[in-house]
């Protein structure tokens, strides 16, 4: 028996906009992603963006939320954390490690670490 398969729901391009000015910059934001900063500029004339590409913008989005958390609502603060390499991340930034879900994940882990005063 066939069954049709639901749309998965797709982000608009203003969430990408709305990301880039929480993170800092556009160029931030692409190098979050992985991907050159000529796709944002492809990925602009799209009114959607892709599953695979609005995965890749909630991933990043659920770091930076966290992050916003961690840092008590304050954007100067996530923005500077985000951005910072640290020794508990290899020497990365969180932004750097998000670029993959695993390593979102270990920014996610390391946050929970740190909201609960475990910083070794």
């Amino acid at each position: 028996m066939a069954t049709s398969a639901t749309p998965r729901p797709r982000l608009p391009y203003s969430v990408m906009e709305e990301l880039a000015a929480a993170i800092g910059s556009q160029q931030q934001l692409a190098q979050a992603m992985g991907i050159p900063a000529s796709t944002l500029t492809r990925w602009k004339s799209a009114s959607h963006l892709t599953q695979e590409e609005s995965d890749r913008v909630a991933r990043i989005a659920r770091v930076v939320d966290i992050s916003r958390v961690l840092m008590l609502g304050d954007l100067d603060a996530t923005r500077q954390w985000l951005t910072t390499p640290h020794d508990l991340l290899d020497g990365e930034s969180p932004l750097q490690q998000a670029a993959t879900e695993t390593g979102a994940r270990d920014v996610e882990h390391l946050v929970g670490r740190l909201r609960h005063g475990v910083f070794g």
